[in-house]
Protein backbone atom coordinates (compact mmCIF):
# COMPACT_ATOMS: atom_id res chain seq x y z
CA UNK A 1 0.00 0.00 0.00
CA UNK A 2 1.23 2.96 -1.07
CA UNK A 3 -0.01 6.49 0.10
CA UNK A 4 1.38 10.25 -0.11
CA UNK A 5 -0.73 11.70 2.65
CA UNK A 6 -3.38 10.00 5.18
CA UNK A 7 -3.56 7.43 7.99
CA UNK A 8 -3.34 3.29 7.35
CA UNK A 9 -4.99 1.23 9.94
CA UNK A 10 -4.64 -3.15 9.36
CA UNK A 11 -6.26 -5.12 11.92
CA UNK A 12 -6.57 -8.85 11.35
CA UNK A 13 -9.99 -10.16 12.70
CA UNK A 14 -9.37 -11.72 16.43
CA UNK A 15 -7.08 -14.73 16.53
CA UNK A 16 -6.35 -14.55 12.62
CA UNK A 17 -2.91 -13.33 10.97
CA UNK A 18 -2.82 -11.04 7.79
CA UNK A 19 0.39 -12.06 6.28
CA UNK A 20 2.88 -9.92 4.69
CA UNK A 21 2.67 -6.29 4.58
CA UNK A 22 4.14 -3.81 2.93
CA UNK A 23 3.56 0.48 3.54
CA UNK A 24 5.15 3.19 1.73
CA UNK A 25 3.50 6.69 3.57
CA UNK A 26 4.79 10.00 3.23
CA UNK A 27 2.52 11.39 5.84
CA UNK A 28 0.28 9.85 8.16
CA UNK A 29 -0.17 7.29 11.18
CA UNK A 30 0.47 3.93 10.58
CA UNK A 31 -1.33 0.74 13.26
CA UNK A 32 -0.47 -2.49 11.76
CA UNK A 33 -2.24 -5.89 13.60
CA UNK A 34 -0.98 -9.30 12.79
CA UNK A 35 1.81 -8.87 10.30
CA UNK A 36 2.69 -12.56 10.82
CA UNK A 37 5.11 -13.44 7.64
CA UNK A 38 6.69 -10.00 7.89
CA UNK A 39 6.21 -6.26 7.94
CA UNK A 40 7.99 -3.15 5.70
CA UNK A 41 6.88 0.15 6.10
CA UNK A 42 8.68 3.19 5.24
CA UNK A 43 7.39 6.47 6.17
CA UNK A 44 8.35 9.99 6.12
CA UNK A 45 6.21 11.92 8.85
CA UNK A 46 3.97 9.90 11.29
CA UNK A 47 3.92 6.99 14.03
CA UNK A 48 4.33 3.61 13.94
CA UNK A 49 2.58 1.00 15.97
CA UNK A 50 2.65 -2.85 14.76
CA UNK A 51 2.54 -6.07 15.90
CA UNK A 52 4.37 -8.47 13.79
CA UNK A 53 6.66 -11.24 13.01
CA UNK A 54 8.68 -12.35 10.34
CA UNK A 55 11.06 -9.88 8.69
CA UNK A 56 10.38 -6.46 9.72
CA UNK A 57 11.92 -3.31 8.46
CA UNK A 58 10.37 -0.09 9.57
CA UNK A 59 11.80 2.76 9.42
CA UNK A 60 10.39 6.51 9.47
CA UNK A 61 11.96 9.99 9.67
CA UNK A 62 10.02 11.82 12.11
CA UNK A 63 7.81 9.63 14.67
CA UNK A 64 7.43 7.81 17.08
CA UNK A 65 7.84 3.70 16.32
CA UNK A 66 6.53 0.86 18.57
CA UNK A 67 6.73 -2.63 17.50
CA UNK A 68 5.42 -5.74 19.25
CA UNK A 69 7.18 -8.66 18.03
CA UNK A 70 5.21 -11.80 18.01
CA UNK A 71 6.38 -15.30 19.25
CA UNK A 72 5.65 -16.80 16.03
CA UNK A 73 8.07 -17.18 12.98
CA UNK A 74 11.02 -14.68 14.17
CA UNK A 75 13.24 -12.95 11.75
CA UNK A 76 15.76 -10.62 11.64
CA UNK A 77 14.47 -7.16 12.64
CA UNK A 78 15.36 -3.56 11.85
CA UNK A 79 13.37 -0.42 13.43
CA UNK A 80 14.69 3.32 12.64
CA UNK A 81 13.70 6.23 13.63
CA UNK A 82 15.86 10.03 12.84
CA UNK A 83 13.47 11.72 15.54
CA UNK A 84 11.22 10.04 17.67
CA UNK A 85 11.08 7.23 20.90
CA UNK A 86 11.11 3.96 20.06
CA UNK A 87 9.79 1.36 22.02
CA UNK A 88 10.07 -2.87 21.06
CA UNK A 89 8.40 -5.25 23.13
CA UNK A 90 10.23 -8.74 22.60
CA UNK A 91 8.72 -12.09 23.69
CA UNK A 92 10.25 -13.88 26.36
CA UNK A 93 10.90 -16.86 23.83
CA UNK A 94 12.93 -14.09 21.80
CA UNK A 95 16.62 -15.23 20.77
CA UNK A 96 19.07 -13.49 18.66
CA UNK A 97 21.60 -10.72 18.20
CA UNK A 98 20.73 -6.85 19.43
CA UNK A 99 22.08 -4.06 18.79
CA UNK A 100 20.31 -0.98 19.66
CA UNK A 101 21.10 2.66 19.73
CA UNK A 102 20.40 6.29 20.22
CA UNK A 103 22.33 9.14 19.39
CA UNK A 104 20.35 11.90 21.94
CA UNK A 105 17.92 10.20 24.45
CA UNK A 106 17.92 7.46 27.34
CA UNK A 107 18.36 3.82 26.27
CA UNK A 108 16.58 1.09 28.35
CA UNK A 109 16.55 -2.74 28.67
CA UNK A 110 13.68 -4.33 30.44
CA UNK A 111 13.88 -8.33 29.83
CA UNK A 112 13.28 -9.59 33.42
CA UNK A 113 12.96 -13.33 32.05
CA UNK A 114 15.42 -13.02 28.59
CA UNK A 115 19.16 -14.08 29.40
CA UNK A 116 21.52 -11.62 28.18
CA UNK A 117 25.06 -12.86 26.85
CA UNK A 118 28.02 -10.64 25.92
CA UNK A 119 26.59 -7.51 26.86
CA UNK A 120 28.65 -4.55 25.48
CA UNK A 121 26.89 -1.36 26.81
CA UNK A 122 28.16 2.56 26.54
CA UNK A 123 26.07 4.99 27.01
CA UNK A 124 23.70 5.46 24.53
CA UNK A 125 24.96 1.52 22.16
CA UNK A 126 23.73 -1.49 23.38
CA UNK A 127 24.95 -4.95 21.69
CA UNK A 128 23.63 -8.76 23.59
CA UNK A 129 22.91 -12.21 22.42
CA UNK A 130 19.30 -12.70 23.81
CA UNK A 131 20.02 -16.74 24.72
CA UNK A 132 22.66 -18.72 22.88
CA UNK A 133 22.17 -17.76 19.43
CA UNK A 134 22.97 -14.93 17.18
CA UNK A 135 20.17 -15.20 14.74
CA UNK A 136 18.23 -13.54 13.90
CA UNK A 137 19.55 -10.00 14.39
CA UNK A 138 17.40 -7.23 15.83
CA UNK A 139 18.69 -3.42 15.06
CA UNK A 140 17.26 -0.51 16.26
CA UNK A 141 17.83 3.04 16.56
CA UNK A 142 16.64 6.25 16.80
CA UNK A 143 18.51 9.45 15.68
CA UNK A 144 16.94 11.78 18.18
CA UNK A 145 14.63 9.98 21.03
CA UNK A 146 14.51 7.73 24.00
CA UNK A 147 14.53 3.88 23.24
CA UNK A 148 12.64 1.27 25.06
CA UNK A 149 13.63 -2.68 24.73
CA UNK A 150 11.14 -4.58 27.14
CA UNK A 151 10.34 -8.00 27.43
CA UNK A 152 6.28 -8.43 25.86
CA UNK A 153 3.71 -8.77 28.82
Amino acid sequence: ITSDVGDVIIQSPAGEQVGSVTLKVGVGIIQVSGASAGLSVNTGVGSVSATCGGEVNVVTSVGDVCVTLLSENPGNVKVKTDVGDLTLNIPSDRRGKLDAETNVGDLNLHLPGIKLNNVRQRSHHINAMLGDSADPTINVSSGVGDTIIRQKK
